[in-house]
């Protein structure tokens, strides 16, 4: 056998592996037109004869703009240029079949020698699936962290959630020495609803309460199911004077709101201001002296210890 039809059966049995194997692969010319490509990459790109692509270009089964901005074909070309210089290139792809459905790719592109010239290697796995199924979990991962991170009754916070908040409002208020106020809230004698109107009606209750306080409060403002039937609100910005008011506005509405199945509800109200540098517990401390002693003093007040 000579050098010619050793050369020949190496051809033939590269082309025989290139129409066989399932991964689409495609030989283009540096300029990106098409050299050869095999059933695979026909069946993929949603092609049913190889004369649809002997004559266009990669790009041409491509939306007109890649999702970077970039145009395909001057994106196509830049690819290439990659490959030759580095040896081999990986990237993602936005490809568009004949019938207008796009689907996104994994390319693989490697420089060879096919036919006695340099051209270059096409691999390409379509990810859309697995894309679909990333965006499934990372929505399912968001929706996990929502959950561990607010109140199910309410979709306020928890209170490990407002904790977290607050260490972070701290360290900004130490840091550019501004200020924040915390207003806790306890509904008074709520364990008698619970037991005249049963816990479905205390559960109501707790809802219409918690929105209630979000409208009194700014889009800033955090908001958290302490415990039971206490609530904390964080105000960032905000000075004792502020706070108070709000908490006394705030103690008005749920007065003279009327709450569905109940006779009616009032709360009372522990108010603090952060002081630069102190311990976050010392803080809660002081708010819920307030609170105890609205409480100890007739309930359906607001106090502070400032």
């Amino acid at each position: 056998m000579n050098d010619t039809e050793h050369l020949q059966r190496q051809l033939n049995d590269y082309k025989w592996l290139f129409n066989t194997v399932e991964v689409a692969l495609a030989i283009v010319n540096l300029d990106g037109s098409y050299v050869e490509f095999n059933e695979a990459y026909l069946r993929l790109m949603g092609l049913a004869s190889r004369e649809q692509l002997q004559q266009s270009h990669p790009a041409e089964l491509s939306p007109e703009h890649q999702p970077n901005g970039k145009v395909s074909q001057d994106m196509a070309r830049e690819m290439i240029q990659v490959a030759l210089t580095k040896g081999k290139h990986e990237f993602e792809w936005t490809h568009k079949r004949p019938d207008g459905n796009e689907f996104l790719s994994h390319i693989v592109l490697d420089p060879i020698d096919f036919g006695g010239e340099k051209r270059v290697r096409a691999m390409i796995h379509d990810i859309s699936e697995t894309q679909r199924l990333e965006r499934i979990v990372q929505g399912r991962t968001n929706e996990l962290e929502h959950l561990a991170r607010t109140d199910r009754l309410t979709g306020l916070y928890n209170r490990e959630r407002l904790e977290e908040v607050l260490k972070q409002e701290q360290y900004r208020a130490d840091r550019y020495q501004s200020s924040f106020a915390i207003v806790q809230l306890d509904l008074d004698n709520f364990q008698k609803i619970n037991d005249e109107y049963g816990y479905d009606r205390g559960d109501k209750v707790l809802a219409a309460v918690a929105e209630l306080i979000r409208g009194f409060c700014r889009e800033a403002d955090s908001i958290s199911r302490w415990s039971g039937e206490e609530f904390m609100v964080l105000l960032p910005e905000s000075n004792l004077d502020g706070a108070y008011l709000m908490a006394d506005n705030l103690r008005a509405r749920i007065e003279t709101h009327h709450f569905t199945g109940i006779d009616g509800l009032t709360a009372s109200f522990g108010v603090d201001m952060y002081q630069e540098g102190e311990n976050i517990n010392d803080l809660f401390r002081r708010v819920d002296e307030a609170l105890r002693t609205a409480k100890e003093t007739g309930k359906n007040c607001v106090e502070m210890l400032s």
